[in-house]
């Protein structure tokens, strides 16, 4: 613990400068820059093909592959790149960089991780259960020292790990003669959700301190096999989590299940609003916690476009059951907190001293269609014509439930529009299920109030400078704080997605 952690909260507070972008990067159309992976395809070894869909990104490639019948240790790739340009597998190191401020050693995360170190080439992997990297480069001709657009654009993106390369080393600076290079993550995700989810099973995040749900799921021989179909906005909080002790995580697993479950190791999935106004966000004072089935894009500069939400689907939902428990706090207008930050939330105040209300939709839709995939935001809007199907249950809105114990909830999907059963069968259409803990959330509207927490953490700070406790007595306090209700809860347990 810092000995100052409240002029620790304001130093920080100034570097992180947005929410649910934070880990996110600029994105610029490159002027003309070809080193591109242009298309990808796959064979997986006797089994066929279990690739049922690949998608091409601005700073990855996503392979969907049916689990049950893939094997990702045998994994053949074609890669076609731009015309001119070579390519070859890497491995990529990210090393972050720390500060001594007052005493202390402080994450500095800029935008992008600073520094990117590719370790050597690698001969053509096919165990791709691990994140794999493209590297591209090309020739760029034209380009001279005195040209400043391209140079700031190439600077600008570090996480796409954009630069250019002579002679084996690698540089931000154009020198003459060099190449461009850029480098893109493989990823391969499942598709073919599993019916069941228990949120039983957690992981660590490799490089952060959050975790997880995942899933498992059997193959044809009866092994289970480890599907990573969630994802959350933990992403976007992770640097922040670092520095600042009274942030939380807005997704996490809890012991308090559902009162169906037996046995021990049980889990469930906490969904909480925070409270983060002392780190000095700008006007985004609240961050729901929220969780989904899909991707979280750090590329995407978007509070929502950055979540990629759903997966390759090939069933008829027909209901959404699970169990639930929903403890919401009251909105309040984000004054300003005891550092002096003050906050305006547009349309904030229609909600002031109402309850808050949850969030949980899931959405079939085509996935070939006009969108590749839903996000955040176009979850929302039930006109989209690529929606076949939707269930959409807002948690607090009947208030004839008790908050103090789970509450058994079956949702009928609505169709909307016919599926083609062929499509179907071909995996073109994916399935959405986003929770969040606040429903206008996505607008930085949230039940949450940490005042009195930091109230408190001002006179244990006073009494560590006036030697009346120790530090590790105001750690042990500290912890305290944190396991009182700082914000909205809803909890989520033993969910099945019930098919025709």
């Amino acid at each position: 613990m810092s000995r100052n952690f409240l002029t620790l909260a304001k130093y920080v507070g100034i570097a992180f400068f947005a929410t649910s972008t934070i880990t996110s990067c600029i994105r610029e159309e490159l002027p003309d820059i070809n080193v591109d992976v242009t298309g990808i395809s796959s064979v997986v070894g006797a089994s066929g093909n279990g690739i049922v869909k690949t998608t091409i990104q601005e700073n990855g490639v996503s392979l969907y592959a049916d689990m049950a019948n893939a094997d990702p240790t045998n994994l053949d790739l074609e890669i076609t790149v731009s015309k001119g340009a070579t390519w070859s597998f890497v491995d990529v190191k990210m090393d972050s960089t720390f500060i001594d401020y007052q005493g202390q050693k402080l994450f500095v995360p800029g935008q992008c991780p600073i520094d990117t170190t590719v370790i050597g080439e690698i001969a053509t992997p096919h165990d791709f259960t691990k994140t794999r990297y493209i590297k591209v480069v090309c020739a760029r001709e034209g380009i001279h020292e005195d040209d400043h657009l391209t140079q700031q654009i190439i600077n600008s993106q570090n996480s796409m790990f954009i630069g250019w390369e002579k002679d084996g080393q690698r540089t931000k600076e154009y020198v003459e003669g060099a190449h461009l290079y850029k480098i893109w993550s493989i990823n391969l995700l499942p598709a073919g959700i599993p019916t069941t989810l228990p949120f039983d099973n957690w992981a660590n995040i490799a490089g952060t301190e959050f975790q997880q749900p995942y899933e498992l799921i059997a193959d044809n021989n009866g092994k289970m096999i480890t599907t990573n179909i969630w994802s959350s906005t933990n992403a976007s909080i992770a640097l922040m989590a670092k520095t600042m002790p009274l942030v939380m995580y807005g997704s996490r697993a809890t012991t308090d299940v559902a009162p169906v479950r037996d046995g021990e190791n049980k889990s469930a999935l906490l969904l909480t609003s925070n409270d983060i106004r002392y780190t000095n966000t700008g006007n985004r004072p609240f961050l729901a916690g929220c969780c989904f089935i899909g991707e979280f894009d750090g590329s995407d500069t978007g509070a929502l476009t950055c979540t990629h939400v759903g997966l390759p689907f090939n069933q008829m939902p027909e209901k959404l059951c699970f169990w639930y428990k929903y403890l919401p706090m009251t909105i309040e207008e984000p004054n300003a907190n005891p550092f002096g930050y003050s906050f305006t939330v547009p349309g904030i105040s229609d909600y002031v001293g109402k309850k808050d209300k949850g969030f949980i939709r899931a959405v079939l839709y085509r996935a070939d269609g006009d969108h590749e995939w839903l996000n955040g935001e176009s979850i929302r809007n039930l006109q989209n014509e690529d929606i076949i199907a939707y269930a959409d249950f807002v948690p607090g809105e009947n208030k004839d439930y008790d908050e103090s114990v789970y509450t058994y909830q079956e949702v009928p999907f609505v169709t909307v529009h016919q599926v083609v059963e062929e499509d179907l069968a071909k995996w073109k259409y994916n399935l959405a299920i986003y929770f969040a803990s606040s429903y206008d959330g996505f607008r930085f509207i949230c039940g949450a109030n940490m005042s009195n927490q930091i109230m408190k953490l001002q006179e244990l700070n006073a009494k560590v400078n006036a030697g009346v406790i120790s530090q590790m007595e105001m750690y042990g306090q500290m912890m305290q704080l944190l396991s009182s209700q700082m914000g909205t809860q809803l909890y989520i347990d033993e969910m099945e997605i019930k098919c025709k």
